[in-house]
């Protein structure tokens, strides 16, 4: 039996669930090490062992000095280990030091390993140790996969119980301890993690701003039905209009806000939005950001003046049209 898993201390634990309960759950132990695999889209993007609270003693501290100096580090860390949980000093602290011989006052030798917790909770004080992808082997890594897809779950952290992650869990065993669907990870895991999701892609859709006088001119019904060739749901939201793949979605005198649900909506894969001069001055933009800019003039002494207005900078301004373009005499 491990030396953390004590008869003694299996004992209590009973006696004290029996004060609570006449029933109790008792779970085997498994010896092994604790994992966390991050499986994002049917892959694994991050590996870590999760090391119990423990102190590495250098011949001149006490345990409780070496646990104080531990946690100030990580009080006043920049990195990573500031989100790591204070080491606490309890009941179960020295019983763990009782089973290797040690008490808070005793000096640790040069390197000497002093293990604090029984469990590799990062709650209870325990370290998340990056490891890379490739100590994993393979079947352990199709076995969170397959797990996390058992599950139907996009990103899922894995708890792998194994003795050693380099060999295959069909040889030494291994237990899932439990999967969480919203998992913490490093922060080195997330460009991974969004290129997972997104790819070369940055996350948002093609987005036309139309300013015009009548939003109902045959130019915006054009630009949506030539982007409705290359995309499936274009959502077209003007004056009491909101259209999605030439679908009516109900109408609203607020362009803008209608405009906001569409890019809230996930079936939406590109937007065209239509105004009039100067309504996105009551209103705000939804976006900060858009693909093209189309001004639509009866003639070209009106774009002129179009252009040359305060509101068509600072259009340009708050959201920075990648191309503008202008149409003239209805056309397109």
């Amino acid at each position: 039996m491990h030396y953390w898993i004590l008869e003694e201390s299996v004992s209590t634990a009973f006696d004290q669930v029996r004060k609570l309960s006449s029933k109790a759950l008792i779970e085997p132990f498994f010896d092994g090490k604790d994992y966390r695999v991050h499986v994002v889209h049917d892959s694994v993007h991050g590996l870590i062992e999760r090391q119990p609270a423990y102190v590495k003693g250098d011949g001149k501290h006490t345990v409780q000095e070496l646990i104080e100096i531990k946690n100030h580090q990580r009080a006043t860390a920049t990195d990573d280990r500031q989100y790591l949980h204070t080491i606490a000093l309890n009941q179960e602290t020295e019983r763990v030091l009782a089973q290797q011989h040690f008490k808070l006052a005793d000096i640790p030798e040069v390197n000497q390993w002093v293990r604090l917790s029984a469990i590799c909770n990062v709650a209870t004080g325990g370290e998340p140790v990056q490891l890379q992808i490739g100590d994993m082997h393979a079947d352990n890594a199709q076995l969170c996969i397959d797990a996390a897809k058992l599950l139907r779950l996009d990103i899922a952290g894995v708890d792998l119980l194994i003795p050693d992650i380099g060999k295959s869990w069909l040889e030494s065993g291994a237990h899932i301890c439990e999967i969480n669907h919203k998992p913490q990870m490093f922060t080195s895991f997330f460009p991974a993690l969004f290129d997972a999701f997104f790819g070369n892609e940055n996350g948002r859709i093609p987005i036309i701003l139309i300013i015009e006088k009548n939003v109902q001119l045959p130019a915006s019904q054009n630009i949506v039905a030539r982007l409705s060739q290359s995309f499936d749901n274009v959502c077209w939201v003007a004056y009491e209009k909101r259209e999605v793949g030439g679908r009516s979605k109900g109408a609203s005198e607020r362009t803008l806000e209608s405009a906001r649900h569409a890019l809230l909506d996930t079936s939406v894969d590109a937007l065209v939005v239509s105004l009039n001069e100067s309504l996105w001055l009551n209103h705000g933009w939804p976006f900060n950001y858009c693909d093209e800019l189309v001004v639509v003039a009866d003639n070209t002494e009106i774009e002129g003046k179009i252009k040359n207005s305060s509101m068509y900078k600072e259009v340009l301004r708050s959201v920075k049209p990648r191309h503008i373009n202008t149409v003239t005499k209805l056309g397109i």
